[in-house]
């Protein structure tokens, strides 16, 4: 979870508009246009929501 922590901080400071995350002890990093991945993006807004 860590690794995917820091992978969503990476693709934020790298300003990506959106990914896709594979897991299995291993991770990868896709583009993937935010219009066509809106639940991801709301998922890595919350992760990042400082309220």
């Amino acid at each position: 979870m860590w690794g995917i922590l820091y992978g969503l901080t990476l693709i934020l400071d790298s300003s990506l508009v959106g990914v896709m995350i594979q897991t299995d002890r291993a991770w990868a990093i896709q583009r993937i246009p935010r219009e066509l991945n809106n639940d991801a993006d709301y998922i890595v807004k919350l992760a990042f929501d400082t309220r």
